[in-house]
C-alpha cells in the first residue's frame, strides 16, 4: 500500500492511494477516524487557523444540584469525547450540592488523566464558596481564595 499525508497544525490526514480518492484517515493525538475527501476540506478549513478554533462551552446554568447531574453530566461527557478544550461556564450558579461538586470533580479528573484543558469560566461567590467549604478547590483546580 501506498500513503499520502497532508499535515494541517494539530491535524494529519493519511490517504491510503489504494483506497478511493474519497476515503482519508484523519489521525490527530487523540483519536484516528476514517473520513470522507469533503470532510476533509472542511477540517483544514476550521483548522487552518488554529487561534479561530472554537473550545467546548458547557454552561452549568444556575442551580446543580441532584436533579441536575445527569443532564450537566452528558453534556460533559460528550464535550469529552470531541477531545477538544472544554470550557466550563459556572458563573451563574446559584446552588450547588455535594452530587453536583462530585460530579464536577469526576469530570475534571477525567479531563485531566486525557490531556483535555479544562477551564471553569468566572466562578460564582456561591460556587466558590461551597467549593472550598467541601475541600474540592484543589480537585478542581480551582484557587481556593477569591
Amino acid at each position: 500500500m501506498q500513503f499520502q499525508t497532508t499535515n494541517i497544525t494539530d491535524l494529519t490526514f493519511v490517504k491510503v492511494l489504494d483506497l478511493t480518492d474519497d476515503i482519508w484517515i484523519e489521525v490527530t493525538t487523540k483519536y484516528c477516524r476514517m473520513i470522507t475527501k469533503d470532510e476533509k476540506s472542511m477540517a483544514k478549513n476550521t483548522k487552518k487557523n488554529k487561534s479561530t478554533q472554537q473550545d467546548n462551552v458547557i454552561d452549568c446554568g444556575d442551580l446543580l444540584d441532584i436533579s441536575m447531574v445527569n443532564e450537566i453530566n452528558q453534556k460533559l461527557k460528550d464535550s469529552l469525547s470531541s477531545g477538544y478544550d472544554i470550557s466550563i461556564n459556572i458563573s451563574n450558579i446559584e446552588r450547588i450540592d455535594t452530587a453536583g461538586a462530585q460530579m464536577l470533580c469526576a469530570f475534571y479528573q477525567d479531563a485531566k488523566s486525557k490531556k483535555i484543558k479544562c477551564e471553569w469560566t468566572t466562578p460564582s461567590d456561591i460556587f466558590s464558596k461551597s467549593i472550598e467549604q467541601l475541600g474540592l478547590s484543589e480537585h478542581l483546580g480551582i484557587s481556593a481564595s477569591r
